[in-house]
């Protein structure tokens, strides 16, 4: 099963201060931060990006699958596997 749970995986992967972040939305809804807190998750927000850009340009997949119906197709049938019914049902 993949993890989607952000407060699990900033440790993982090196943003731990990305909890303080969660902290803030949890205490409310239009919390905003202050113009320091601000601009300090900005330089976080672009870090971030440049490991992505990095990660993708290093990354030995294709940008594009070559056989993208194939997948879906398989995609679908899993799905409906696991739902319990089958395709053409």
């Amino acid at each position: 099963m993949t993890d989607t749970d952000v407060t699990e995986l900033v440790d993982r992967y090196g943003f731990a201060r990305a909890r303080d972040l969660v902290e803030t939305k949890r205490a409310g809804e239009r919390v905003s931060l202050d113009a320091t807190r601000k601009a300090d998750w900005l330089k976080e927000v672009r870090h971030a990006f440049e490991l992505l850009d990095d990660a993708y340009a290093r990354s030995i997949l294709a940008p594009e699958p070559s056989n993208r119906d194939e997948l879906e197709a398989w995609l679908i049938e899993k799905r409906l596997q696991e739902s319990g019914s089958r395709a053409g049902d």
